[in-house]
């Protein structure tokens, strides 16, 4: 099975470049006898800027959002480059590896690719329809089979690495490390300070088409209700009263499910947000914090790490992904050092801009 291992999260090109088949790209990365073309690149940082708005700014894009500081410093912008960079490089040490291992593609991803592209050629209405959508990201047909095969290549040589009979594999030791180093266990108070569900006449929670919970504005009486409410629990935290029993009190979702809290760490970014996320990371343990964004307020406090031989079933649901992620470090660290010999061609890639680049969503 393919895992995802390049991140989603990146950029898009400042200029399109012209793509003709007989037409020879500049290159922009290269490594021992691997390359990277501008054309390449192109594609790559459009798809990567779409990944990337839509983890970090659901999907939207201006100067104030590229303006912005991620910290101290460092703008969204400077941020997206450097991630989109670091995978593109990946995907370049790959293709090297691909060759010093003697991997190979397989027929299947072949005709899988070749499927791919021929449905993409028929949804189009032919091969010069496509090729005119695929401009759009400085690539034509030819060089997109080029950078689905390039892919591939990563993703067979993470599979040699790090897959079911790996060479590399993540050791029970790693694992262990990997938890105690990333995550936090925290429970939390949670009020919300946005909206409210929609009951029906029967007292009945209402769904709309879509089967999601329909909600509406709370009112200004109900927003000082909710202030008065948040007062109150903080009172009884300055008071020392048990956490659980205020939990019990005032939360305003049912947690009962999970007696041992949650684990949170920054692979967690899209159930808890960077607020929180990065809220939990700086606290000390039995700390309690107040903490809140644009929906709710958050009364968190952080506990030490549970052993994972003592894990509940709730414990082990919530980090069931945890070897993924210690493979991911893994494939980061390793990457990273092969990355110090990549030679880049500082003036091709400035020709490229995420900011003025089109995300590309579709291929």
């Amino acid at each position: 099975m393919k895992i995802n291992i390049i991140k989603a999260i990146i950029i898009s090109l400042a200029a399109v470049i012209l793509v003709s088949c007989g037409s020879s790209a500049p290159v922009v990365m290269s490594y021992k006898n691997s390359e990277i073309t501008a054309n390449m690149y192109s594609y790559w940082l459009s798809t990567y800027k779409s990944d990337f708005l839509y983890f970090y700014n659901n999907s939207m894009e201006d100067d104030d959002f590229w303006n912005s500081e991620v910290s101290q410093g460092v703008t969204s912008e400077q941020f997206a480059e450097n991630l989109i960079n670091e995978n593109i490089k990946y995907i370049l040490i790959g293709m090297q590896l691909f060759r010093d291992y003697n991997l190979k593609i397989t027929a299947e991803t072949t005709a899988s690719i070749n499927e791919d592209i021929n449905e993409k050629i028929d949804y189009y209405g032919g091969r010069a329809n496509l090729n005119t959508a695929l401009s759009a990201y400085g690539i034509n047909i030819d060089i997109l089979r080029d950078i689905y095969i390039a892919e591939e290549k990563l993703y067979a040589v993470y599979d040699y690495l790090y897959g079911e009979n790996g060479i590399d594999k993540v050791t029970e030791a790693m694992l262990d490390k990997y938890y105690t180093e990333n995550y936090s266990r925290i429970k939390y108070i949670i009020i919300y300070t946005k909206e409210k569900n929609m009951y029906d006449e029967e007292g009945q929670i209402k769904y709309d088409s879509e089967g999601l919970i329909m909600t509406e504005a709370l009112s200004e009486e109900e927003l000082e209700e909710k202030a008065a409410k948040i007062n109150e629990v903080m009172i009884c935290v300055n008071a020392g009263d048990e956490f659980e029993d205020i939990m019990a009190d005032y939360n305003e979702a049912d947690m009962s499910q999970y007696p041992n809290g949650f684990y949170i760490s920054a692979n967690e970014l899209s159930i808890y947000g960077f607020t929180m996320i990065n809220a939990v990371k700086n606290m000390k343990i039995g700390e309690i914090r107040q903490v809140e964004d644009e929906n709710a307020v958050y009364i968190i406090k952080k506990y030490d790490l549970i052993d994972r031989s003592d894990f509940d079933n709730s414990d082990s649901i919530q980090l069931d992904k945890l070897e993924t992620y210690a493979i991911q470090e893994k494939y980061e660290n390793t990457f990273s050092h092969y990355a110090v010999d990549i030679i880049i061609n500082d003036e091709v890639i400035s020709d490229f801009s995420v900011r003025t680049a089109a995300p590309n969503s579709l291929f």
